[in-house]
């Protein structure tokens, strides 16, 4: 065999280690990480909450969160006073 069969060989190999490996972290958090922090007191108020409330947490979006309602403020605040902060690049003709 030619060392650029082993190489290749080898590199076959080490790929599909590191696929093994990427694959068992993976499923570490999807079933026991995740399922843990689940149980957590303060995650389970929470998602009791929201459905006690009627909403389906599965289908949250980031801008659902109340944190992000007060970020939003802040932006719009600070834009007002300052409207050339954010920088938008003019079309070229």
């Amino acid at each position: 065999m030619s060392s650029d069969g082993t190489e290749a060989a080898t590199a076959h190999r080490i790929g599909r280690v590191s696929l093994c490996c990427v694959l068992a972290v993976a499923s570490f958090v999807w079933l026991k990480v995740l399922p843990d922090l689940a149980e957590r007191p303060e995650l389970r108020r929470r998602m009791d909450e929201l459905e006690s409330r009627g909403i389906d947490r599965t289908a949250m979006f980031y801008s659902d969160h109340p944190v992000s309602e007060r970020s939003q403020q802040t932006i719009r605040r600070v834009m007002e006073r300052n409207p050339d902060l954010f920088w938008r690049p003019t079309p070229r003709h």
